[in-house]
């Protein structure tokens, strides 16, 4: 291979490293554009480095711009570079996988490496707290042969004994391709959306509830008035949107517990510190806003979301305990539903998995899968024994155990993955 280096060209919004992003003997891969014509090279480089992942800021965010799609909502640089600063830790090494013609960046696969009981194991950058999983593509290429090309040299730069791909949306750019490389499907939920484009205003939406419905949320905002005065706190900045993240993840987790419920993303603090910085800090473009809804100053309910300007995600919506029957949740997913028909919000997506008070908000639901794919013999015994039989027997006898028995059995499945 030459020695020989191409460096990237000053793009706005991003540093230019002083270290090459490929080498000339990557170069060679041609890709057929969108119009059937023979486009330029592309050259492939795997970023292993934060210092790597922080110079592709720039090219990252016109990327981000020009994949086009509102899905892509968790593959943001900002939301990724939050996820890094909180949740790489020694374990797992970056495994980006970029691809660059004239100048520009056009395809970019942003996965990591981590060790698993011994295992090498490839997955999505963004666990526990990205909701959807994928590749981002310049529009204007042709993405089927971006993807394969990508996930090629994922495979050969990396030579992962499984690829994990968790939350993948059924029109996700990565789906077609990994159903041509043996990707498994080991577990699958649904999230709902609904479609504000239908809609003329809030008003017409809410002409698809029933009047009992609505005579429903009038009692309920009635009944919490008539305890003190009540607000909705929208948009928070600062130290409120950091003290509300805070109260999003504290009361979603007592709610847990008071199912007997485990989650991985909620077994530690770094969950809370990672909204904090997100809802916080608004030069990093996480799109995410923290707003509570409070009865005589007091957090009733707390939400955390993310937004791209045209698709919402609910991400967090948890109530205080205390409030359990007083529909706090209820009136301020309606403040959040307001305020989304205001802004031009095309979708509101209230994720995986798919509940009953969801679908009381929504009129579709999409398929989201974890996929794994196997590529060595210890693979291929750990998704058919463990991803696919074993791991969903742990999660159902864990919801009978015992509270100090489920601490022992969260710690050893933070092991297995």
């Amino acid at each position: 291979m030459s020695s020989e280096a191409i460096h990237l060209p000053q793009v706005a919004g991003g540093q230019r490293s002083s270290a090459p992003f490929w080498s000339a003997g990557s170069l060679g891969t041609r890709v057929i554009g969108a119009t059937g014509t023979v486009a330029s090279p592309v050259a492939f480089r795997v970023i292993a480095t934060r210092a790597e992942f922080y110079g592709l800021e720039g090219y990252w965010n016109e990327l981000y711009q020009r994949s086009g799609g509102t899905a892509h909502l968790f593959q943001s640089y900002g939301w990724l570079k939050t996820w890094v600063d909180c949740y790489l830790g020694p374990c797992g090494t970056l495994a980006i996988v970029t691809g660059w013609q004239n100048g520009r960046l056009v395809v970019l696969l942003p996965m990591v490496v981590e060790r698993v009981l011994g295992l090498k194991q490839v997955s999505f950058m963004g666990a526990p707290v990205s909701q959807y999983g994928d590749i981002l593509v310049d529009r204007s290429a042709d993405t089927l042969s971006l993807v394969r090309q990508a996930w090629r040299h994922l495979i050969e730069e990396t030579n992962p004994d499984v690829v994990r791909l968790a939350k993948v949306r059924e029109d996700a750019l990565v789906r077609p391709h990994l159903l041509t490389v043996g990707a498994v499907e080991t577990s699958y939920e649904e999230a709902p959306f609904v479609d504000l484009t239908k809609y003329a205003s809030y008003d017409a939406y809410q002409q698809r509830f029933s009047a009992k419905y609505l005579k429903n949320l009038r009692r309920l905002r009635r009944r919490l008035d008539e305890r003190g005065p009540c607000d909705v706190k929208l948009d928070l900045n600062g130290a409120q949107a950091v003290d509300a993240a805070h109260a999003a993840v504290a009361l979603k987790r007592a709610w847990l517990t008071s199912r007997g419920l485990f989650s991985k993303a909620y077994s530690g603090d770094v969950l809370a510190a990672f909204f904090a910085i997100a809802a916080s800090d608004r030069k990093r473009y996480t799109g995410v806003s923290a707003s509570t809804f409070n009865s005589v100053g007091e957090v009733a309910n707390a939400a955390l979301t993310v937004s791209d300007g045209k698709r919402l995600a609910i991400h967090v919506l948890a109530y205080n305990m205390k409030f359990e029957k007083a529909g706090a949740g209820v009136l301020h997913t309606e403040a959040l539903m307001q305020k989304a028909f205001a802004e031009g919000i095309e979708t509101v997506d209230f994720l995986a998995p798919r509940h009953e008070y969801k679908d009381v908000w929504t009129d579709g639901v999409v398929r989201v899968s974890d996929f794994a794919v196997p590529l060595s013999h210890v693979g291929g015994v750990y998704v058919r024994v463990y991803l696919l039989h074993a791991r969903e027997a742990l999660k159902r006898a864990m919801g009978r155990m015992p509270c100090f028995a489920v601490r022992v059995f969260s710690a050893l499945r933070r092991r297995l993955g």
